[in-house]
C-alpha cells in the first residue's frame, strides 16, 4: 500500500518542485533573493554577444590531444569489456571574467549579471539546460557579495583534485603573464586538511584571500574569474606540478620499495577481504602505508622512492605523480568501473605522466545502494586473491 502511494505521489511532487520555480521566475524576482535564474544561455560567447555587462574571454589555450594507452595486464582483462586505448581530443579551455558574476555551490552554477545560467560552466548535471537542478530550487543560498575582483580556485578537500585539477590553473596563470596574487579574494570549497595548507604554502598561494564556499556557497563578485572545465588530463602543466614539488623535496631519502595504500579507515572502496591479503602483501614484502597519516612531503618521498605501487582507485594514487619512469603500478577498482567518461582513467593518466609500469585489478564489489549513482563505482571491494597473486608475479617476473 505505502508503495503504491509513492508510486503516484512522487510523481506529481517532481511537477510541483518544477512548475513553482518557473512560476517564481515570472514575478520578476532576482535569484539571489527568491526563485531561479531566469533562464539559461549556452555560454560566455551568447553573453558577449548580447553586450549585456563587460563580461568577457581574459585568454585562450589548447590542451593538447593525449592518449592512454592500454594497461600492462590488458590480455587478462579485456573480457571486461576496458577499452585498449582511451584518445582524450585537443580542446581549448578559457579563463573568464564574469561582472557581477555570480557562483552556488549546490548545484554547481555560474549566473551572469543578467540572473542567467551559464550552462556551457555549469553543465555536470546532463546536457540539457532546463533540466539543471538550478531550475528546481524555489530559494538559493544567501548570496555573499565580495567586492573587486574573485578567482575560482577551487579548494575541494580532495587530493587528487588539488593536484591534478587546480594547481595546473597556476601554471596557465604564468605563461599567460598573470599572477594569482593580485586577486582581492580567492574562492575555495574548504580547507579540511593539513596537505592542502602544506600545498598552498609551497606554491605561496595567500591563504589570507581565501574565502571558504562551506561558509559561503553563494557568491557574487565585481569581477569573477574562473577557468572553463576541460574533463581532461593537462600533461604539460602536470609536468610542471610533479616537478615544482619534486623540487622541493631530498630525492635521496631511502623509504620502502614496495608499498601498498590502505583504504581501510575510508568510507568507499575499502578491500572486503583485507585480511587474507595480508600474507600475500608481507610474502612479497609489501609495506602498508596510509597516506591519510602522512604530510604532504612524506607521501612525495614515499611515492618518488617506491618500484611497486599498490592500491584502490582514490585519491592516494594521486601520488603516482611522483613516481619514477618504470614504477609498477597496481590500481585495484570495481569491474563495473568503466566507460568513456574521465573517471576511470584519471590515474592512469599518470601512467603516461611518468612512463608507469601499470595494470588493474578489476575485481567485485560488495554493492552498497546507499552510495546511490556511485554503488557500482565507489562500493567495497572483494579480491580475487590468486589473481592478485598471479598480477605481482606478472609484474616481478
Amino acid at each position: 500500500m505505502v508503495s503504491r502511494i509513492r508510486l503516484y505521489i512522487l510523481p506529481f511532487l517532481k511537477v510541483i518542485l518544477r512548475t513553482v520555480p518557473k512560476l517564481l521566475s515570472l514575478f520578476g524576482y532576482s535569484s539571489k533573493i527568491f526563485g531561479p535564474p531566469k533562464g539559461s544561455i549556452q555560454s560566455i560567447d551568447q553573453l558577449m554577444q548580447q553586450r549585456i555587462d563587460k563580461s568577457k574571454i581574459i585568454f585562450k589555450n589548447f590542451l593538447s590531444s593525449v592518449t592512454i594507452n592500454e594497461p600492462f595486464n590488458y590480455n587478462k582483462i579485456k573480457k571486461y569489456n576496458i577499452e585498449k586505448l582511451h584518445i582524450f581530443k585537443k580542446t581549448e579551455f578559457r579563463l573568464i571574467s564574469l561582472e557581477k558574476g555570480r557562483y552556488h555551490l549546490k548545484p554547481h552554477a555560474f549566473i551572469s549579471s543578467n540572473d542567467m545560467l551559464i550552462f556551457s560552466d555549469s553543465c555536470c548535471y546532463g546536457m540539457n539546460p532546463k533540466e539543471h537542478w538550478i531550475f528546481n530550487q524555489i530559494k538559493l543560498s544567501k548570496c555573499k557579495i565580495l567586492p573587486g575582483s574573485s578567482f575560482m580556485l577551487g579548494g575541494k578537500a580532495n587530493y587528487w583534485h588539488l593536484l591534478s585539477e587546480e594547481l595546473p590553473y597556476l601554471y596557465w596563470f604564468k605563461k599567460n603573464g598573470f599572477n594569482i596574487n593580485n586577486f582581492d579574494h580567492l574562492i575555495v570549497n574548504s580547507i579540511k586538511h593539513n596537505f592542502q595548507k602544506e600545498i598552498y604554502e609551497l606554491f605561496e598561494i595567500p591563504q589570507n584571500k581565501f574565502v571558504h564556499l562551506e561558509t559561503y556557497p553563494h557568491i557574487q563578485s565585481d569581477r569573477l574569474v574562473y577557468f572553463t572545465p576541460t574533463y581532461q588530463p593537462d600533461m604539460e602543466a602536470l609536468a610542471w606540478v610533479r616537478d615544482t614539488i619534486l623540487n622541493s623535496i631530498d630525492k635521496n631519502i631511502s623509504t620502502e620499495k614496495r608499498i601498498y595504500i590502505s583504504r581501510q579507515t575510508s568510507n568507499s572502496k575499502r578491500i572486503k577481504n583485507h585480511e587474507e591479503i595480508i600474507p600475500l602483501l608481507e610474502k612479497f614484502d609489501f609495506k602498508i602505508i596510509k597516506p591519510e597519516e602522512m604530510t604532504l612531503f612524506e607521501q612525495v618521498e614515499t611515492f618518488h622512492n617506491a618500484n611497486f605501487v599498490i592500491g584502490a582507485h582514490g585519491a592516494a594514487l594521486a601520488n603516482l605523480m611522483f613516481c619514477k619512469p618504470d614504477t609498477n603500478v597496481i590500481e585495484i577498482r570495481s569491474s563495473l568501473h568503466r566507460g568513456s567518461f574521465a573517471a576511470p582513467f584519471v590515474y592512469m593518466w599518470y601512467k603516461e605522466l611518468n612512463n608507469l609500469k601499470y595494470s588493474l585489478l578489476l575485481s567485485e564489489i560488495d554493492e552498497s545502494f546507499e552510495l546511490k549513482g556511485r554503488s557500482k563505482m565507489d562500493s567495497d571491494l572483494v579480491i580475487d586473491i590468486v589473481e592478485f597473486e598471479t598480477l605481482i608475479k606478472l609484474h616481478l617476473d
